[in-house]
């Protein structure tokens, strides 16, 4: 039995090559401009990419991997109409996880905190390519069309509406939202094809690089330089210091994560074992016991004491 390349994957991999305002995990401006919506909004939505090469697969399309899972909690940072920016995932029409892992919890503070929170719907005419493609795809997805909604909209009508709860299991085969068990936290589940008409931002739309059809006007200070201190701990470019004295060695995947900490303000921040422990092998001895953890929700940056 043949198996294939989810098409969900295909069309990823195709948007990564199509589009050019859209900011993707691992771009600079991606990382700046999560810190920035995290800053404004009061959020603590995570930077972090996971640096899993088994999620890819030997498929390349356009000289892009085509993964085969999620990398991060957001696919992409998009701008919008007067200028703003939003935090964007890419799905198809249907039923499907917006979250996985503890990435529930930083979802449920920015719908708390009113955070415009993008789904970028995608549909096209893709090729049938087995898992075991090695190399180029020769063909190219074909008709791919977009429409938009707004998560936050989306569940603010269920907490109005009368609805059952989006964070309660599943209750009603009419459900727009719910929460399925899965570990500890639970996957918040959308069911596109339920969404009422006039929640969605747009009507489907040819695939373009357009601001999305939505008016966020607010000024992000993306000068991060300015808001990477904590407690003597700072990073600037490629140099991270701890009270002015420069660490050596520090990776991109380090530098992300020790940016999370210093702009968390004391609040846990998601990442990866391993690399928290490469990042305190690099600090001195005395200082290495300041990055504490909490359970199931991340790393964080204790006071220092007097």
């Amino acid at each position: 039995m043949i198996r294939y390349i989810k098409v969900g994957r295909l069309l990823e991999a195709y948007l990564a090559i199509s589009l050019r305002t859209a900011l993707t995990p691992g771009q600079q401006d991606y990382v700046t401009n999560i810190v920035a919506l995290n800053r404004y909004y009061g959020t603590s939505m995570p930077i972090t990419v996971s640096n899993n090469k088994r999620a890819l697969t030997r498929a390349k399309m356009g000289g892009v991997h085509v993964g085969q899972g999620r990398d991060a909690m957001w696919d992409q940072v998009v701008k919008t109409e007067c200028g703003g920016w939003a935090v964007c995932d890419i799905k198809q029409l249907g039923t499907s996880d917006i979250t996985s892992g503890n990435n529930i919890t930083h979802l449920r503070k920015g719908h708390r905190k009113g955070q415009p929170m993008l789904i970028r719907i995608v549909d096209g005419d893709c090729p049938k390519v087995p898992t075991h493609w090695v190399g180029e795809i020769e063909e190219m997805p074909k008709n791919v069309r977009q429409k938009w909604v707004n998560i936050t909209d989306v569940l603010n009508y269920c907490e109005e509406e009368n609805q059952p709860s989006p964070w309660q299991p599943k209750v009603d085969d009419n459900q727009i939202a719910w929460t399925r068990p899965f570990g500890g936290y639970g996957r918040l589940v959308i069911n596109f094809n339920k969404i009422p008409a006039h929640l969605w931002l747009s009507e489907w739309m040819p695939l373009n690089d357009e601001p999305a059809p939505i008016r966020v006007n607010v000024e992000l200070n993306t000068d991060i330089r300015t808001h990477r201190k904590c407690e003597g701990f700072a990073i600037s470019g490629d140099k991270v210091t701890l009270d002015g004295e420069t660490l050596e060695g520090f990776d991109n995947e380090m530098r992300r994560i020790w940016m999370g900490l210093c702009t968390n303000k004391g609040e846990p921040f998601a990442a990866c074992k391993t690399q928290v422990n490469r990042i305190k092998r690099k600090m001195p001895k005395s200082e290495r016991g300041r990055i504490k953890s909490k359970y199931g929700q991340g790393y964080y940056i204790a006071p220092k004491e007097v």
